[in-house]
């Protein structure tokens, strides 16, 4: 929760928010007749210009047309034909969407981010009758890795013996699912 009250607190969403906020007043002041044309095509103007930016740099630098080159045009045909509210609205949903995008993918990027933070660097391993700790990076094919209750699992491997698994942070499910030996058949081939 923390990393999306970040990513709505930063300097850049609240950039695309004044746009999103000034485009919409001024489409709503001036459907009311209370703005004159030359405000509201400055408004979207200014809500048009990340667009095209993004548009211009696609063009040139990867020889890509994208969506952001199709509204553009599709903006400028609708204020040559008249249309300036459709222009302006148009402009406005847009900046919606690609707000909502962007924070979309950044609160699944910081998840990710947080879920790879969780992993354990050691791993309590059974060599013999002695247990020791030991890098991750350290660990061979074949190692006893030892998970005590509460402990996260620091690998994946093959269940030898049994136990409940919160697989909470990968799967979102928040109930413990059972893992290891069933029926007394020994080695379980789940993986945790």
């Amino acid at each position: 929760m923390n990393s999306v009250i970040k990513i709505l607190l930063s300097r850049e969403h609240w950039l695309e928010l004044s746009a999103i906020l000034i485009v919409g007043v001024m489409v709503l002041l001036y459907w009311l007749e209370v703005v004159p044309f030359p405000l509201l095509l400055i408004a979207v103007l200014f809500g048009l210009m990340p667009l095209a930016s993004e548009a211009w740099t696609e063009l040139r630098k990867e020889k890509k047309i994208g969506t952001e080159l199709f509204i553009v045009v599709a903006v400028v045909i609708a204020f040559l034909g008249g249309e300036y509210l459709a222009g302006a609205v148009v402009v406005m949903i847009i900046l919606i969407a690609e707000y909502i995008a962007r924070v979309s993918e950044e609160r699944a990027r910081a998840s990710i981010s947080d879920l790879i933070g969780q992993a354990p660097s050691v791993a309590t391993v059974k060599r013999g009758k002695n247990e020791e700790k030991v890098e991750i990076s350290e660990l061979k094919i074949g190692d006893v890795v030892l998970v005590k209750a509460g402990e996260k699992i620091p690998v994946d491997g093959v269940v030898v013996g049994k136990g409940l698994v919160n697989q909470a942070p990968v799967t979102g499910e928040s109930v413990p699912a059972d893992k290891g030996k069933r029926g007394g058949r020994g080695i379980c081939r789940d993986f945790a």
